[in-house]
């Protein structure tokens, strides 16, 4: 028997579809929902006002978070790594002109900084705000906070279509107070927009799968694209989307615009992975997307590893489905509630998360890629809650993801504080002033060019000094801070060294800078020197 969510999806006049009887939700694998609907003269009142209620309690939600987001955290992006890239790459755009083929760090050397990565979309729009605002970190982030409101309001709507206004309700508070939701919408990365744009791709899609429109396929595939572009792990969420039209529309398999869709959102993401290629290939310059860098993917004995699994899971409940969804998954499971459409989402979260398990197996590298985890606890909790729930349940659900929020925003919170109150910020002044802004400089990264972990390379090119001090230059892994090195990268324009390697260096390397650089400043974390000029 069909599922009675086909019932909203399918067109009535589908005979593969044949509607259901109006007493009981069944899906389709024949398990009941246990959820009746009602009936009688007055049940569209009933239901439109149900609608009408959580809609307003929906709204209530966007806008305390909105508030507790913006202002329950530091302003400042500080030394949080990804962030000053992402900001650096706007003001590069101001700077060295928009050419959105280029993005441009500032690790660059003496090349002219194009670098492999994502597609820029992100940082375009905080350089276009640059441009009008001056030199702020605000812009950045108060667009990463409205796609999260985006991305909440988008998430609610496929939850009513899918659960009711209840479970919606229910599902779009657990993500609300997510991990992913209270870190993503406070920092300065692309990461919310490319959440936004991939849910949003998911409502006209099941639009099309309702009635075959083309323009819902349309949009539906350029939602996807661009989220693809931004972060290409987006297009797991393409994969879920080809699931569902395995499990629940299959007839439209055989329309030539569903495969037209797909190729186009491959073709586009793929086009764009190549021109980056290219692009390392002509500057050396990669964040790792495909061209070295440090790979995401798992070996076998990873993937064997118990301590990377269990590593994943308590990321996954801190960042990504939480212990809501988690418990909401064991609730369906045990009523026999899970049905394949809720398995199909499961297992293209997993894929996902595997894909990228060097990182997401680590709340301190890659909570982020546990954002799309945070949309499945959502749907989970929307399928399992009940669609007349008491009083009592609402009051104890509040309750809980209010305390689950207040949790991760404190942490958010500390980290925060952390890199806004950096003690690097002393070297940076010091570089400002002891330097002009065409000078560059050589950093010594505190990260060896081999992950000794995973054992393969990793990205050891720190933005943060760069981006404070407003300079560029080269970064050096800390275990490759040779004589040779530096004496290659002074006749290349190299004016100031920074050792932050919190670590010894090779007797010859320190011989070098004895007699080669004069000493500018003694920090804990490091120290500063002055090149003297080539004789």
């Amino acid at each position: 028997m069909k599922g009675s969510w086909l019932v909203e999806f399918i067109p009535p006049d589908d005979s593969a579809y044949p509607p259901l009887p109006q007493a009981t939700k069944v899906n389709e694998v024949g398990l009941s929902t246990g959820r009746e609907f009602d009936s009688g003269p007055g049940a569209a009142a009933v239901r439109a006002g149900r609608q009408s209620s959580a809609r307003l309690g929906m709204a209530c939600i966007v806008i305390v978070f909105a508030v507790v987001a913006w202002f329950g955290t530091r302003h400042g992006i500080g030394f949080s790594w990804r962030e000053c890239d992402t900001q650096a790459i706007a003001r590069n755009f101001v700077i060295d002109g928009f050419d959105p083929l280029r993005p441009r760090v500032d690790w660059r050397g003496d090349s002219d900084g194009a670098v492999e990565c994502e597609f820029p979309a992100y940082q375009l729009l905080i350089g276009a705000a640059l441009v009008m605002f001056g030199d702020v970190e605000w812009p950045g982030r108060a667009l990463a906070l409205f796609a999260m409101v985006g991305a909440m309001v988008a998430l609610y709507r496929l939850l009513e279509v899918r659960a009711g206004a209840a479970g919606a309700l229910a599902g779009s508070l657990v993500f609300a107070c997510s991990g992913s939701a209270c870190m993503l919408s406070t920092r300065v990365m692309p990461d919310s927009l490319s959440l936004a744009f991939a849910i949003a791709s998911m409502v006209p899609f099941v639009r099309f799968l309702q009635t075959g429109s083309g323009l819902a396929l349309v949009l539906a595939a350029a939602a996807l694209a661009m989220s693809g572009l931004q972060k290409p792990l987006a297009l797991q969420i393409g994969l879920l989307q080809f699931g569902w039209v395995l499990v629940m529309a299959p007839q439209r398999l055989r329309d030539r615009r569903l495969w037209v869709a797909f190729s186009c959102v491959l073709g586009v993401v793929g086009a764009w992975l190549e021109h980056g290629r290219r692009v390392h290939a002509e500057t050396g310059l990669t964040f790792g997307v495909i061209s070295g860098g440090d790979s995401k993917f798992p070996d076998l004995e990873h993937l064997l590893s118990g301590g990377t699994w269990l590593g994943l899971g308590g990321a996954c409940l801190q960042y990504g489905c939480s212990i809501f969804g988690a418990l909401a998954f064991g609730w369906l499971l045990i009523r026999r509630r899970l049905d394949r459409r809720d398995v199909v989402w499961i297992l293209a979260i997993l894929v996902g998360l595997v894909v990228s398990l060097r990182y997401s197996c680590s709340v301190g590298l890659g909570p982020h890629y546990h954002m799309f985890a945070a949309a499945l606890g959502a749907w989970l909790v929307a399928r399992a809650w009940p669609e007349r729930a008491s009083k009592w349940a609402w009051l104890m659900l509040l309750a809980a993801t209010a305390g689950h929020a207040a949790w991760r925003m404190k942490a958010e919170r500390g980290m925060r504080n952390v890199v806004a109150q950096h003690p690097l910020h002393a070297v940076a002044a010091e570089i400002r002033r002891g330097s002009e802004p065409h000078q560059l400089l050589v950093v010594r990264s505190w990260k060896t060019r081999q992950d000794p972990e995973w054992q393969r390379p990793q990205n050891i090119e720190d933005p943060s000094l760069f981006y404070q001090s407003h300079r560029r230059g080269w970064v050096l892994a800390k275990d490759e801070f040779e004589v040779s090195r530096l004496e290659d990268l002074r006749r290349r324009g190299a004016h100031l060294i920074a050792d932050l390697g919190r670590g010894p260096m090779p007797v010859a390397t320190q011989q070098w800078l004895a007699q080669n650089t004069d000493l500018l400043l003694e920090h804990p974390r490091g120290q500063l020197y002055r090149v003297k000029p080539s004789r």
